[in-house]
C-alpha cells in the first residue's frame, strides 16, 4: 500500500485509501491477510473471502466484477445489513 501512495497509484483521503486497478495494475484480490486500512476499491475483481474482509474494515468494492454472481449479492447483503445496524443504533440512541 505504502507503495502505491508513494508512486500516486492510489490515494489517501477521508480516512480511506482509494485504489483504482486500472491505475494501479492490480487485477484481483485474493481473501489472504486481514485489511488494516479502509480501502475503497474500483475496477478490480475481488474474490467473496476479500469482500467480506473489505467490508467488515469499512471499506467499499465498486465497479468490480467479481467472482461470481453469488459474492456480488453476497455484498449487496453486507451492505444493506451495514445500514440497518446503522440506522437501528441512530434510532437506539435517540430513544435514549
Amino acid at each position: 500500500v505504502k507503495e502505491l501512495l508513494s508512486k500516486k497509484k492510489a490515494e489517501e483521503r477521508d480516512g480511506k485509501i482509494f485504489i483504482d486497478g486500472k491505475k494501479a495494475g492490480i487485477s484481483k484480490i485474493l481473501g489472504r491477510g486481514t485489511p488494516t486500512n479502509k480501502f475503497v476499491l474500483k475496477n478490480i475483481k475481488v474474490s467473496r473471502r476479500a469482500m467480506e474482509k473489505i467490508l467488515k474494515a469499512g471499506g467499499e468494492v465498486e465497479g468490480a466484477e467479481n467472482e461470481d454472481k453469488r459474492a456480488n449479492a453476497e455484498m449487496k447483503e453486507l451492505k444493506g445489513n451495514e445500514n440497518q445496524n446503522i440506522e437501528g443504533k441512530e434510532e437506539q440512541e435517540a430513544a435514549e
